[in-house]
């Protein structure tokens, strides 16, 4: 089982990888920028490629410290495969402008106002496909057989994949009397139930603290830690709770009670049924 510091450390190599990509591209860009760069078939100046290449590696550093920010790896995506495109790519372009949309969709994107945002994407990404005119009619054609060849291919992929998902869960029941592991956690219209294997009983009182709208400087004081040790503690919960940031912990949970669940992989016994007895932290009304 990942816990939230493999993940977020797993992102951080990941933006590690990408930055020192980026820094490669750049130079290599500058060594053989005469041989490669011919101002009737790009649309975009050296000067300009300079900037995005550089944009690209600071915002690589930001995601360094700051891992688990997709929305950052959605638009870097997005905005690289439609210029990929506008400039005459093909199957790099359809597959950077594919993973921006992915990304978005993970962090939500989506779920307000989906069809405009749909339309919007398809009507961008039809425009750049018909920017590719300029390289003659068959090009732009074969660009698009290429697009809709590729999601064909992907489409099959996930039918494949969604297939072994469904078939998976039914040739690996767990044994009788046990329980397949319980998630991060559940949501209900009243209570935020936290799943005892990812969360402590100090996850919830911080969780709570922090719904009681108390400063970190007061958390941390309570709890006996540091300031930054909090803030690293905070992240990660927030993290497993599949949220971004303070904000939107409060406005999603303002008026939940934030509960301790007990992990139920297997029958317990009376210690851990003593371990695992629900604790509820409620916030006192002001």
């Amino acid at each position: 089982m990942v816990n939230s510091t493999q993940y977020r450390t797993f992102w951080r190599v990941v933006a590690i990888g990408i930055c020192l990509v980026w820094i490669i591209v750049t130079l290599v860009y500058t060594l053989f920028t005469p041989a490669i760069h011919h101002a009737d078939e790009n649309i975009i100046s050296p000067l300009v490629q300079y900037i995005l290449y550089g944009v690209s590696i600071i915002g690589g550093a930001v995601l360094v410290f700051f891992p688990l920010q997709f929305y950052l790896y959605a638009g870097f995506c997005w905005f690289w495969g439609l210029i990929h495109i506008i400039e005459g790519g093909r199957t790099l372009g359809v597959l950077l402008y594919g993973l921006g949309i992915a990304f978005g969709y993970k962090k939500g994107f989506f779920k307000t106002w989906p069809r405009v945002k749909v339309i919007v994407i398809l009507l961008v990404l039809l425009a750049s496909l018909g920017s590719q005119v300029r390289y003659g009619m068959p090009y732009m054609m074969e660009t698009v057989l290429q697009g809709l060849a590729f999601l064909i291919i992907g489409g099959l992929g996930v039918l494949l994949f969604m297939q072994d998902i469904r078939i998976e869960p039914l040739a690996a029941q767990p044994p009788t009397g046990i329980q397949p592991p319980r998630a991060p956690f559940t949501v209900s219209d009243a209570e935020l139930k936290l799943s005892a294997r990812y969360f402590s009983p100090r996850d919830v009182q911080i969780l709570q603290q922090i719904l009681a709208r108390d400063k970190y400087e007061a958390i941390a004081a309570e709890q006996g830690i540091g300031l930054s040790t909090l803030k690293k503690m905070v992240a990660s919960l927030f993290s497993l709770l599949a949220l971004q940031n303070k904000t939107q912990f409060l406005k999603q949970y303002a008026h939940h009670t934030v509960m301790l669940i007990p992990d139920t992989v297997s029958e317990p016994s009376g210690d851990q049924m003593h371990r695992g007895t629900i604790i509820r932290f409620r916030q006192e009304s002001s």
